[in-house]
């Protein structure tokens, strides 16, 4: 191969990996973001539930209060389904830089050149001090959070929770489930349901790819 057509095709690559390699901040970015914007939606979630509180008093109607937090439970499946989308395609740049790219920048320069993409996540967060049962349990504590799965699953309970919430809160006020709001309740019990089902696949999703 000519040096100037190997040349050529070392910036090709190296091009080709900015761009895969820029997607992962990016997508990481949409996470940080949604769960930023999931906070915002639960604090106003609470305010309004504090500000008919006290501005209503005894004569609240918590059914409807109910199927307002029931409801919410549809915002938590958006966000539980654009972060597991943002983990899937951080993979899919992961993956892509592991066995496409990285072959072809070592074909070019003849030796091996990167490979961060290779090693084990669970290699690089070991604790290198502990030893027997301490670096056990360490290692294993460390290997749960070593992805995202803990939060998508926890943003799947949530989801489930909201309108399990929204179920109980009349019942708790005495007041029983108006016949009005029971399919909003329920609506919101199905919304509560993908987002839960979401969260089941992002976590296995998750944990078995992001681990490796």
């Amino acid at each position: 191969m000519a040096n100037g057509d190997k040349e050529l095709r070392l910036q090709a690559v190296i091009a080709e990996y900015q761009y895969v390699s820029g997607l992962i901040p990016y997508y990481r970015s949409v996470e940080t973001n949604v769960l930023s914007i999931m906070a915002v939606v639960l604090a106003a979630l609470a305010g309004f539930v504090g500000t008919v509180n006290a501005q209503q008093g005894a004569v609240l109607d918590y059914s409807v209060q109910g199927a307002v937090i029931s409801l919410s439970s549809w915002l938590m499946v958006l966000f539980t389904a654009i972060e597991v989308t943002a983990l899937l395609r951080i993979k899919r740049a992961s993956v892509y830089l592991k066995k496409y790219l990285y072959t072809r920048l070592d074909e070019i320069v003849g030796a091996k050149s990167m490979g961060f993409e290779e090693v084990r996540s669970l290699d690089l967060i070991k604790n290198e001090y502990a030893t027997g049962a301490h670096a056990r349990v360490s290692d294993w504590a460390r290997g749960r959070f070593v992805t995202s799965a803990p939060i998508v699953i926890g943003m799947g309970i949530l989801s489930m929770a909201l309108p399990v919430i929204g179920i109980f809160v009349p019942i708790f006020a005495n007041q029983g489930i108006e016949v009005s709001d029971a399919p909003w309740l329920a609506l919101g019990l199905l919304g509560g349901s993908f987002g839960l089902a979401i969260g089941v696949v992002g976590f296995r999703l998750t944990g078995a790819l992001e681990r490796r």
